[in-house]
């Protein structure tokens, strides 16, 4: 559940937060989606007694606020993976732009160059000329 159980116990509100959470991530494993996941957590801890009273008052704006941190953190995994991919192709084409001009500084013949690489003629040249 929490990182530090001695906290949890100190605050009932702390706690409740961190079962709210712990099921909310308990049901998206259980392949609902989020809407569904967030909706029976919030339903979940006002049956148990978790949090209830405030739940009750401000359950639709728990459910909006979790629904759109859990939305920024998607995002950001997102945006991440982009610029590990972008960032990767960049690489990968600076790396064959500078295999490509060694190897014709070297001399090497188009034909032996494409068979070293598996780049195409056109690519070859492309970078020859960047």
């Amino acid at each position: 559940m929490g990182h530090n159980p001695e906290m949890l116990k100190k605050s009932v509100i702390l706690n409740g937060y961190s079962i709210l959470i712990s099921k909310i991530g308990e049901l998206l494993k259980s392949k609902l989606t989020l809407a569904e996941s967030l909706d029976l957590a919030i339903k979940y801890c006002i049956e148990n007694n978790i949090l209830k009273d405030f739940l009750k008052k401000h359950g639709a704006e728990v459910y909006n606020m979790l629904y759109g941190e859990y939305r920024i953190e998607d995002e950001i995994a997102v945006v991440k993976r982009e610029v590990r991919e972008d960032t990767w192709e960049e690489c990968k084409n600076q790396r064959d732009r500078e295999i490509v001009r060694n190897s014709l500084a070297k001399g090497l013949s188009l034909d032996l160059i494409q068979d070293i690489t598996g780049l195409d003629r056109e690519t070859i040249q492309r970078l020859a000329e960047e």
